[in-house]
């Protein structure tokens, strides 16, 4: 099945759902060796050798004490792999263009890869994050499946209430399956929130600027 890929900028909080594709393949290597490292130690994996020692990556890992491990790299690291060629794959070639445009607008931010292998609830995306509200995902990408996302409700959907919020993502997570309604509540009044407060204060802004 392979391994989901997202790029994302902390200093912007934007990112791009990449599926398979690391762009930076050997970052994206001692990335997954960081997470098959944490199952080896818990005793949830066999201890297997690998070529991809995380003590010796090239590349800073962060929030090693954390699920959701991530692995920095630079706008030159992410050029350099497209020229030297990406996977002859439709979708990875659709993507070339937005992985390169966003390597030029976000040059010596802090841009870090992170993966699946994690608890998807440790993404900083994640609703049971502090500050979630903050990111947006980048609609272009070869998917897009974090549309519940505040920012992504009002500058890509241009949605302002609740109730159109909730419409337009009936079948999308998370509310797409009611059995699942009460274990999300908290997820949802979150979003719920997080996304009426940002729209409060798209409004006082407008209001001051008349």
């Amino acid at each position: 099945m392979g391994i989901d890929k997202y790029l994302a900028c902390r200093t912007c909080h934007v990112f791009i759902d990449l599926h398979k594709w690391p762009v930076v393949e050997e970052a994206g290597q001692y990335l997954a060796a960081a997470h098959y490292r944490d199952s080896e130690l818990k005793g949830l994996l066999p201890s297997v050798e690998s070529p991809y020692r995380v003590e010796e990556s090239p590349y800073p890992l962060i929030d090693l004490n954390r699920s959701c491990h991530k692995i920095l790299i630079t706008s030159n690291q992410i050029r350099m792999a497209i020229k030297a060629g990406v996977p002859d794959q439709d979708y990875i070639h659709k993507a070339v263009p937005l992985v390169e445009s966003f390597a030029s607008m976000h040059e010596n931010h802090e841009i870090f890869l992170s993966c699946d292998l994690g608890d998807p609830d440790d993404d900083p995306w994640s609703p049971t994050q502090p500050g979630f509200e903050e990111w947006y995902e980048i609609p272009e990408g070869p998917f897009h499946f974090n549309r519940y996302l505040p920012r992504n409700l009002i500058e890509e959907l241009g949605l302002r209430r609740w109730d159109e919020a909730v419409e337009e993502l009936k079948d999308d997570w998370p509310f797409e399956f009611e059995e699942y309604a009460e274990e999300l509540k908290d997820q949802i009044a979150a979003i719920r929130k997080a996304f009426e407060r940002l729209v409060s204060k798209l409004e006082k802004e407008n209001k001051e600027s008349d």
